[in-house]
This record gives C-alpha cells, structure tokens and sequence, in this order.
C-alpha cells in the first residue's frame, strides 16, 4: 500500500468518477475550492498532477508536515491539523459561506461537527462520501447529522451533484456530465 500511495504516475492513480465534473461545477462563478488532507508535503507534486490529469479545476490544496518532532514520531492527530487549516480559511474569507465535502473512512465527520459548532452559520451543507463498512463510523456520521447542517451521506459523485443541482449549486448541464462519468469504471478506489 505504501509502494502505491508514494509512487506511481499521475495517470494511473485511482479517482472517483465524477468527482472532478462535481468540483468544476461547484468552482464555476468563483467559488474557490481547498483541498485540506493529511497527506505529507512530499506528495503534493504528484498530488497536483493527478488533480490536473482529471481535469479538477484551480484549487489551492493544504497538506502536512511529516517527521519526527517533540509531540510525535508521525503525525496520528488528523482532527486537530485538519481544523487548524479550517480556522485559517474561513478567517481569511470572513464573509464567504463553505460547503465541506469528505468522506467516512478517516475523521472527516468528527472534524466537520467541531468545526460547524465553532462557527454557526458558516456551512451550508456537508457531503460525506460513504467509504467505510466499518460501523463504528456510523456514529460519527450520526453526529454530524446533528449539527443543524444539512448531510448528505452519499456512495458516489451522483448522489452530491443531484443534492448540489437542487440547491442551484450546480448547472444542469454539469449533473448530465457526472451521470454519464458515473457509469465508467474508476481505476480503484482512491480519491480526485
């Protein structure tokens, strides 16, 4: 796994389909779009081409530093790097309404309540791609449902875009352009 996740080309790494039309339909009219992982800063190379291979559009993406330091070997704290890189965003764009999007296969849900309960008002919706059969993430999902923010709890691209399309986040036109992405078969599990 390791082998996979540091090497390889940018065209051959695995993507969600419909992924990348989702995120240009969300980009269009300026919304700005971030990316904020815990993949170290020694994949972000590889990282930009892939989004650039499937078409994802300019985004400014947030990683991680990696390595030995006094707290910790390596670095097992996802939820508070990831709110740290929340904070800072949303007080650079004071006034600018966010629409998070991750998944249930790491901490993204107890991440998004945090966050959503430090700033009422802020999140519009979250969609939380369901990657993991291990219902212990049940939970965490359930309580994000709870933060007064629409959830949308979705296995694939389609099921946000038609959520994003109702709200009129999204063009008509991009939701035709994700069915049909949709239906090709991904190069494996993984994310765009």
């Amino acid at each position: 796994m390791a082998r996979s996740l540091f090497s390889g080309r940018a065209d051959q790494r695995p993507h969600f389909p419909g992924a990348p039309a989702l995120y240009r339909g969300l980009h269009q009219g300026g919304n700005p779009l971030f990316f904020v992982s815990s993949s170290p800063w020694n994949l972000h190379d590889l990282l930009e081409e892939t989004f650039d291979h499937y078409g994802l559009p300019e985004r400014v993406t947030f990683l991680r530093d990696w390595g030995i330091s006094d707290q910790e070997i390596l670095p097992t704290d996802n939820i508070e790097h990831k709110l740290a890189l929340l904070r800072q965003i949303t007080a650079f764009f004071p006034d600018l309404p966010f629409l998070l999007i991750g998944d249930s296969g790491q901490q993204d849900p107890e991440i998004y309540t945090r966050f959503i309960r430090e700033n009422p008002g802020r999140v519009l919706a979250v969609y939380i791609r369901d990657v993991s059969p291990d219902p212990r993430r049940d939970a965490a999902v359930q309580a994000l449902g709870t933060s007064g923010v629409p959830l949308l709890l979705a296995s694939d691209s389609l099921g946000m875009a038609r959520d994003a399309a109702a709200r009129g986040w999204l063009d008509a036109a991009v939701l035709t352009e994700i069915e049909a992405d949709q239906g090709k078969t991904p190069l494996g599990a993984g994310v765009a």
